[in-house]
């Protein structure tokens, strides 16, 4: 697959037009928040119980999220949480089943000015990633979701913005 890389601007080929802008936040250590209105599989089920508020970061990994989305994401795709590394590991079972369902997860945003949304669709090969040493001995794959633990640390990380 050919990758590209963009710097102070868009891929105009990914790119599908609308009408969405959004503000920057009030708070200068969040000051990029974009409201989730809800997370869905292709089979529409809902893996948001509501809408959230969700800071972007590049700076980090995974996609974090409140317990109980967590939980709708591990009853939709068979994960379980490890509280030793606190990751979502996936044993080569896992990882096929998850390969041959190859879900869509899509992500309906807005912000709080607007009942004007836009859907991103990531495929599961966005969340098909590996970790490594300190937090395991040997590479093993993981899928990229965080139990926020507090509304403050509901975020968007590298793995949404790689395929956004």
């Amino acid at each position: 697959m050919f990758g590209s890389l963009t710097l102070g601007g868009y891929d105009a080929s990914k790119f599908i037009p609308n009408n969405l802008t959004w503000d920057l936040a009030p708070a200068n250590d969040r000051d990029l928040v974009v409201q989730i209105e809800g997370i869905t599989t292709g089979t529409n089920s809902s893996l948001l119980p509501e809408s959230i508020p969700a800071f972007l970061d590049s700076t980090v990994p995974s996609i974090y999220l409140p317990v109980a989305a967590c939980e709708l994401f591990e009853a939709a795709f068979g994960l379980t949480w490890d509280n030793a590394t606190g990751l979502y590991l996936l044993n080569d079972t896992q990882h096929t089943n998850l390969q041959n369902l190859n879900p869509n997860i899509t992500f309906s945003l807005g912000n709080l000015t607007s009942t004007t949304k836009v859907d991103i669709t990531l495929p599961y090969s966005a969340f098909d990633l590996t970790v490594t040493y300190p937090h395991v001995s040997s590479p093993t794959r993981y899928f990229p979701l965080q139990r926020a633990t507090d509304e403050k640390d509901y975020t968007l990380g590298r793995t949404f913005f790689q395929e956004a």
